[in-house]
């Protein structure tokens, strides 16, 4: 992996690693570079969730060698990513983004990787194209094929874990003892952190947001803690039976966020 913006840590006392838990909302990035704006002097080091692939890309945008447009259009080549998706990462990633510039030149001693598996985006890209496609089908029949939902669950549930630990593998071999660092990170920090922990480090996870999840991410954690085989069926339809009334949210709203926010605020009542 390449790091950028390498000249040396500071000296002092160690602060923990700040594990920063993402989400799918473009209100949490905003309010991560509120925090950074005031924290980003006491790191030297930014672990950003990213592919590999595109450090070179950070590098040139960060020196203003190419514009935030360019950027993305850039990557979206490099790793032969659809624009759908990339519109939907430009969603979340573009306040963390357009800011990298102006923190950079606050911390001009941070070093900053992206530590994502590559492949990782390919197949995130091909589970949401299958996701898509699922949906429609149920939500035009109206009926819920559950054996086909089940196998991909399944497949979804496989292919995180692997990349999970391909990730955190990459965080390990990028992290350096001397530095300060915050990870950003999407999914269960608390594995994470157990790893972390194991290999010397001391970490403390920050939300930025009070999220709730989603019910396909409420239905993936299940999973995760149970297994596949040790949740109803019944259980199952439910969570996709609400999957399918968040989809109508998000269909009829100006943006994910709003979505969100209307879905949550109905079991507030």
């Amino acid at each position: 992996m390449i790091g950028l913006f390498k000249k040396g840590c500071k000296n002092g006392k160690m602060t923990p690693i700040q594990i920063i838990v993402l989400d799918k909302l473009r209100a949490t990035s905003q309010k991560l570079v509120e925090w950074l704006k005031k924290e980003i002097s006491n790191y030297n080091q930014f672990l950003i969730n990213l592919p590999e692939a595109i450090n070179l890309l950070l590098y040139k945008y960060i020196n203003q060698k190419i514009t935030i447009d360019e950027f993305w259009e850039k990557w979206k080549d490099l790793l032969n990513i659809d624009d759908h998706f990339i519109r939907a990462l430009r969603y979340r990633f573009d306040p963390i983004i357009e800011n990298l510039p102006l923190l950079c030149y606050t911390q001009p001693d941070i070093e900053i990787v992206a530590y994502q598996d590559n492949y990782h985006f390919e197949v995130l890209e091909k589970l949401k194209e299958d996701l898509f496609f699922m949906t429609f089908r149920t939500r035009s029949t109206g009926k819920i094929k559950l054996n086909e939902w089940m196998d991909f669950l399944y497949n979804d549930y496989e292919l995180s874990k692997s990349f999970k630990y391909r990730n955190i593998k990459n965080i390990l071999e990028t992290l350096n003892k001397n530095k300060n660092s915050f990870i950003l990170y999407e999914g269960f920090a608390k594995d994470l952190k157990e790893i972390l922990e194991k290999s010397g480090y001391k970490s403390k996870i920050r939300y930025m947001n009070n999220y709730y999840r989603s019910p396909l991410e409420i239905l993936s954690y299940l999973i995760s803690l149970k297994g596949i085989e040790n949740i109803s069926k019944k259980h199952i339809e439910a969570c996709i039976k609400e999957y399918l009334n968040y989809i109508d949210y998000v269909l009829l709203s100006p943006s994910l966020d709003k979505a969100h926010e209307q879905w949550v605020s109905k079991f507030k009542k």
